[in-house]
């Protein structure tokens, strides 16, 4: 009862400028004239880390597309925004097998690593262990899971090159560059056509 009073008669007296401010730097609200403070009220509360890729690798292929796809699931279950998935080229490997105490080969293996990639943006730190706990429990057997910051080097390794194009483009360098004078602006159209 004697706290309602006490309300009650804070409630009746007029604020004055001198306790209007020092009721506002106790409750950590912005004081300047030029910034309203809202602005403050919409800066996110927990840290967020801006690009984040997921890298899966593994041997054996309809595994790794499967655990691609419920990656993709659990992160569109907890609310991270996926930007894109991509595909690298599978990277061939050949492991030998040596014979006991010698050095002669007893047999050859070919191997295919495949690799898929998957980019999130804006995730919460709160969500990201949750995220990265959930997909160590559903990692198939033989694949790996790498969680790093967004490389934009990394991104470019998807390309294959094309061997073709590279070879004739050094042939062309070689022979002196393109013409410089053409004659026309398209280079499609150079003949008169009637």
């Amino acid at each position: 009862m004697k706290m309602l009073r006490s309300c009650i008669f804070a409630a009746r007296q007029p604020l004055l400028f001198p306790q209007l401010r020092s009721e506002l730097l106790r409750r950590n609200y912005c004081l300047s004239f030029f910034e309203p403070p809202y602005l403050e009220l919409m800066k996110p509360k927990l840290p967020i880390y801006e690009n984040i890729t997921v890298q899966i690798k593994g041997y054996d292929y309809p595994p790794l597309e499967s655990f691609q796809k419920f990656a993709h699931g659990v992160a569109e279950h907890l609310n991270l925004k996926v930007e894109e998935c991509w595909a690298h080229p599978a990277r061939h490997y050949t492991v030998s097998k040596l014979k006991q105490q010698s050095n002669n080969v007893e047999t050859t293996y070919k191997l295919l690593l495949y690799e898929r990639d998957i980019k999130m943006v804006n995730v919460l730190a709160v969500k990201l262990p949750l995220f990265i706990e959930i997909l160590q429990a559903g990692l198939p057997a033989g694949t790996t899971l790498h969680v790093f910051p967004f490389d934009p080097e990394h991104y470019k390794e998807r390309y294959v090159p094309d061997h073709d194009l590279i070879a004739k483009q050094k042939e062309l360098d070689e022979l002196g560059g393109p013409p410089d004078d053409i004659g026309h602006e398209n280079p499609f159209f150079a003949a008169p056509v009637r």
